[in-house]
């Protein structure tokens, strides 16, 4: 797909860092209950290894995008006494 010089997908593209953010903030709120099968939500990210170019396609800019909204945001599950706590990833 080239999104060079293509405004429309330029944009979409351009909101998908903070709605991600936004939808992991409401999978992880401590308000919300947490029903069995909770974690699941987890399963809309992408499986990403070193083979995956899926990011290149898109350009550095939108790796950073991804990178300065997740940063210092705790969303990822780590076992803890009290069950389980979130920490953020280390980009």
């Amino acid at each position: 797909m080239d999104i060079k010089g293509n405004s429309w997908q330029q944009e979409i593209l351009g909101q998908l860092p903070e709605l991600l953010r936004c939808f992991l903030e409401w999978l992880v709120d401590e308000e919300r209950p947490k029903e069995a099968g909770w974690w699941e939500g987890y399963n809309i990210l992408p499986v990403i290894d070193g083979t995956d170019q899926r990011f290149d396609l898109f350009g550095k800019d939108f790796k950073k995008d991804f990178a300065d909204v997740l940063r210092d945001f705790k969303f990822l599950p780590v076992l803890a006494k009290s069950g389980y706590a979130f920490v953020s990833p280390r980009l």
